[in-house]
């Protein structure tokens, strides 16, 4: 079912005539909270929850206080617990279901006026369906995000921790024993201890250096000169720059999918996908193709400016224009780049395993034998 946003705009709702009109409330605030960071209160997870739970209970024939007042008690989350009580509760005061999402923080514009449409007309359920669906679709792309990034940064790190005890804790072992020693030490010897001497005496500054470095991200995190350069670097690494690409091209699919087929025009749309996607090249070139488009642009030649789309998805674009079928065919785009960052993933992290444990093996090697070769010349020495 789609969501059919011009219905709303002939209603007439008198609690909010002495607000701000609609169109300029859309214009600066519609979807800017659609995907929170993780923590960041009532979160993706919650939310596709929520929305599923009350749409199965208000099948079932429950109303809707019955049905928040059930979906609370089963609530393990202490805010989950008080934001739901607190929209039982606006229910209970005479307030509707799309007014009680309002006066919470947690819910975006476009859950509360997807709300009210289906209010309005009476499928309530048809929307707290389509809802649940985006709330999942978005879940999935972060998860195939952690899944490209998560294991190559474990065993990274573990690589890390593995090189910091040689060379801290049992090179210096050997070293000590060899500094009685007379004779001439190999030279890969000779350089693994300079390592260890090197790292003995910085790796104190090694970690107040990565310390300062997280926390000076952590602070610059959403200014744009940080997020400029951050994407940057991601999209530069090997084999996962890529996929990390198609995420978000994936969900940036997903959400003008979505739009489009709950008939917003393609320029509000763009607008509001571009507060909705949370990575900067394409907030960047969303904010350029919208002032190209109100120029009188197609969407195919705009797109085409810019060197982030792969051509593909260009070709398809110009397809669903010339077909009046964007929705639907972005809809496909996004299952293709979902399909795609699957198994990418999948392959990567079927190689990238065997791979890096040779890798520790070969460095844990050549640690250990330019550690033992003094000794086992030095017993060929002896035998001579």
């Amino acid at each position: 079912m789609a969501i059919d946003l011009k219905a709303y705009q002939k209603v007439k709702n008198p609690a909010s005539a002495t607000k701000k009109p609609m169109a300029q409330k859309e214009a600066s605030s519609w979807l800017q909270k659609e995907i929170p960071l993780p923590g960041g209160g009532f979160n993706l997870k919650m939310k596709a929850a929520f929305y599923k739970e009350l749409g199965v209970l208000l099948g079932a024939g429950l109303d809707l206080q019955q049905a928040l007042s059930l979906i609370s008690t089963t609530r393990k989350s202490k805010l989950e617990r008080s934001v739901i009580k607190q929209l039982h509760e606006d229910l209970v005061e005479g307030h509707s279901f799309s007014e009680s999402l309002e006066r919470q923080k947690y819910f975006s514009t476009f859950e509360i006026h997807s709300v009210r449409i289906g209010e309005e007309t009476g499928k309530l359920i048809m929307v707290l369906d389509e809802i649940t669906g985006f709330f999942n679709e978005s879940l999935l792309y972060r998860r195939q995000l952690t899944s490209a990034l998560a294991y190559p940064v474990f065993v990274s790190l573990f690589a890390v921790l593995v090189v910091i005890f040689l060379l801290s804790f049992l090179v210096p072992l050997f070293s000590g024993i060899y500094d009685r020693f007379d004779g001439e030490l190999p030279g890969i010897t000779i350089w693994i201890i300079s390592c260890s001497d090197w790292m003995k005496a910085n790796l104190i500054w090694v970690i107040i250096s990565t310390v300062i470095m997280f926390v000076l991200g952590f602070v610059n995190r959403s200014k744009p000169w940080f997020r400029k350069w951050s994407a940057i670097a991601i999209l530069s690494l090997p084999l996962f720059g890529p996929i990390i690409k198609k995420v978000f091209l994936a969900r940036f699919c997903r959400s003008i999918s979505l739009l489009l087929g709950s008939n917003v025009p393609l320029l509000n749309s763009l607008g509001l996908v571009r507060k909705m996607i949370s990575f900067y090249p394409l907030e960047e070139i969303l904010a350029t193709a919208h002032s190209k488009i109100y120029e009188g642009w197609d969407l195919h030649s705009t797109f085409s400016e810019f060197r982030f789309f792969p051509k593909s998805m260009l070709a398809l674009i110009k397809v669903g224009e010339e077909s009046s079928a964007l929705d639907s065919m972005f809809g496909q785009l996004a299952e293709q780049f979902s399909s795609e960052v699957e198994q990418k993933t999948k392959t990567i992290g079927s190689l990238l395993e065997p791979v890096l444990i040779v890798f520790l093996g070969v460095f844990i090697s050549i640690v250990l034998i330019a550690m033992y070769m003094p000794l086992f010349q030095l017993g060929s020495g002896f035998g001579m």
